[in-house]
């Protein structure tokens, strides 16, 4: 855990480092756009305080998720999952923290010409979508090698209690966020960002959904299933 760690702590800092640079750097208005509506125009003004924590935001959730990764480990009850699932684990904490990064520096560049551009495209909807795309096809592919545990993966009261609902659950789960990832990634490119951006929310609902079905439905059928 020690190279994701430390890896992990230079997002940290580059987060917090972007966020303060760009509010150091902001120049004197009476007011500042705090939030944009999806075609990119400012619809509420703040104070540069209050830009101070738009841009923490996400250095803040960095950090939140940092100690949640580093600490879970640590109370996994069965501690012999924590080794079995090493591998797979730090790739989703490291994929989390690269994700932070890209949306930090886009709020950060947001703000940058805030003076002569107050406006600003759709690019920021259109990223988030991108980023959260090939997050869930990044993490479909490996969906499927999670080993049984009570803190990471499609946790309900019957993948903990089978393994076979918990295996079949994660083949199947991976597989649906592979594809919901592609044609996610495909609707960034041809639809409107807020209509992607609700297109990616949909699938993962229908997903969460889904599996929670699915793994009482195979748990109901495994005649090892722990009752």
């Amino acid at each position: 855990m020690r190279k994701i760690t430390m890896f992990s702590w230079a997002c940290l800092l580059l987060v917090f480092g972007m966020a303060f640079y760009t509010w150091m750097g902001l120049p004197e208005l009476e007011q500042y756009p705090v939030h944009w509506n999806a075609d990119g125009v400012p619809d509420r003004y703040g104070s540069k305080g209050e830009v101070l924590f738009n841009l923490l935001i996400m250095p803040l959730t960095t950090a939140f998720t940092f100690a949640v990764f580093a600490f879970i480990p640590k109370i996994e009850p069965v501690q012999a999952s924590v080794d079995a699932n090493r591998r797979p684990y730090t790739y989703i904490w490291g994929l989390l923290m690269v994700l932070f990064v890209g949306i930090s520096g886009l709020i950060s560049y947001s703000y940058i010409n805030v003076e002569a551009e107050p406006e600003i495209s759709t690019l920021p909807i259109s990223f988030i979508v991108i980023a959260m795309s090939a997050f869930f096809i990044f993490i479909g592919n490996i969906m499927g090698k999670f080993k049984r545990n009570f803190l990471v993966g499609i946790r309900t009261p019957w993948t903990l209690s089978s393994d076979l609902a918990w295996d079949k659950t994660h083949r199947l789960g991976g597989r649906m966020f592979v594809g919901a990832g592609l044609l996610s990634l495909v609707s960034a490119f041809i639809t409107k960002p807020e209509i992607a951006l609700m297109i990616l929310v949909g699938f993962v609902l229908a997903i969460a959904i889904f599996s929670f079905v699915y793994s009482f439905l195979v748990w109901k059928n495994d005649p090892d299933k722990r009752t």
